[in-house]
């Protein structure tokens, strides 16, 4: 089974809010995310451990951001092979301590499990007052904003899992991944929309607007840093291979037009590459947009 219909057989069986993460208007907000050897982090990489867990926090710490909620707990689910080295297991230990500090969280719990083989690491974390907005209350005629650079951490996994030298930097910032999860807790007041970009531009985009029965005009370039331009000329590679896949952990919103100046502001107030790329329009998408994360033009 596709991913899509995984979540939607699990939305038909529970009474889900439909958004990344369960959340209630000034209460609670919970998220969860897994990263798995292979496909989050890769084992042949120095700092491989170290990698999977900040991924795996990545991951649930900017759902809960995308409610206007402010993460304040981590649990954690450490799932090791049987013959796995004592000094990984340290490190893992270390790696969750040193994110947590990063990101100001308490660690609360969790689990410890064994595998037959892979590495798994699972977190999960939990944040309060939440403001919302979340996915279904777009309007009409909103503008439609990305941060940073789309598909960064996708062109780094390549460059990693290729072995490509002489990007190391780059390679580094996006298998480690720090997301900015100030900017969408202190926008939240002024947006209708929002979600953290973590399934690719056009899967997100889409369950906003399917949420908020509209269809979206994009009629700006995705994003990109002048780094990874040069990357993609350097090596002949097509951006759209990268922008269109997942775990960017940017945020993607939509808002009003008068809203517009204090936005641009707050984003540039923390440094964050923010950008327009569209606005929202009357009208339905078809079936297939964003299944693969395509995007209409």
């Amino acid at each position: 089974m596709k991913e899509t219909d995984v979540i939607n057989l699990i939305k038909q069986m529970f009474p889900l809010t439909g958004d990344d993460a369960y959340w209630e208007k000034g209460g609670i907000a919970m998220s969860v995310d897994s990263s798995i050897q292979g496909r989050h982090f890769l084992l042949d990489r120095a700092n491989w451990i170290e990698e999977g867990v900040w991924n795996s926090v990545a991951g649930a710490i900017t759902d809960v951001a995308a409610v206007g909620s402010n993460p304040e707990l981590i649990m954690a689910s450490f799932c090791f092979p049987k013959k796995t080295n004592g000094l990984i297991i340290k490190k893992a230990v270390k790696a969750l301590n040193d994110v947590s500090k990063y990101f100001n969280l308490n660690v609360v719990g969790g689990d410890l499990s064994q595998t037959s083989s892979d590495i798994v690491l699972s977190i999960s974390v939990i944040g309060f007052d939440a403001i919302g907005p979340g996915l279904s209350s777009a309007k009409k005629g909103d503008l439609i904003g990305v941060t940073g650079w789309l598909g960064s951490r996708p062109l780094g996994w390549y460059l990693a899992i290729n072995k490509i030298k002489g990007y190391g930097d780059f390679v580094e910032q996006a298998l480690k991944p720090c997301p900015n999860i100030d900017f969408p807790i202190k926008v939240a007041r002024h947006v209708s929309a929002m979600t953290d970009i973590t399934d690719g531009i056009g899967f997100d985009l889409a369950n906003i607007c399917r949420k908020s029965n509209l269809k979206p005009n994009i009629f700006s370039e995705i994003p990109c840093s002048k780094f990874m331009k040069k990357i993609f000329c350097d090596l002949k590679l097509n951006p759209e291979m990268f922008y269109t896949q997942g775990g960017d952990y940017e945020f993607l919103l939509t808002f009003d037009q008068k809203n517009k100046k204090e936005i641009k502001n707050l984003a540039k107030s923390l440094n964050l590459p923010f950008s327009i790329i569209g606005k929202m329009e009357e009208g339905n998408i078809p079936s297939w947009y964003g299944k693969g994360s395509e995007i209409i033009w």
